[in-house]
């Protein structure tokens, strides 16, 4: 059975356990802007009156599962996370100017 959920970022997805759904199913989630996700093997779209209701009418009138935490992964001992930029500090830049300044005195 198709089970659905809300992830962090404002989107719904829903699973269908490996199994793929009916013709009619599939253009019901596509005419709503459901799009399928073959890294996860799920349906998934913005979350909206219209995706939830549909959610609904495929899975049941059931409660969704809780949502995932899709940032952060774990595989056994290991933690892996998704790439973040790091942004240099504002006074960066600065710190490299005086540090140049001071070298440029000693020489």
């Amino acid at each position: 059975m198709a089970k659905y959920s809300f992830n962090d970022m404002g989107g719904i997805k829903i699973d269908f356990n490996g199994v793929k759904p009916s013709y009619e199913i599939r253009n019901k989630m596509k005419a709503i802007k459901y799009r399928w996700n073959p890294n996860k093997m799920i349906w998934w779209a913005y979350k909206n009156d219209d995706t939830v209701a549909v959610a609904k009418e495929i899975c049941g009138d059931s409660a969704p599962i809780a949502p995932d935490n899709s940032a952060v992964q774990t595989t056994g001992a290991a933690v892996i996370k998704k790439r973040m930029h790091k942004v240099p500090s504002k006074d960066y830049a600065l710190k490299l100017k005086i540090k140049d300044i001071v070298s440029a005195d000693k020489a």
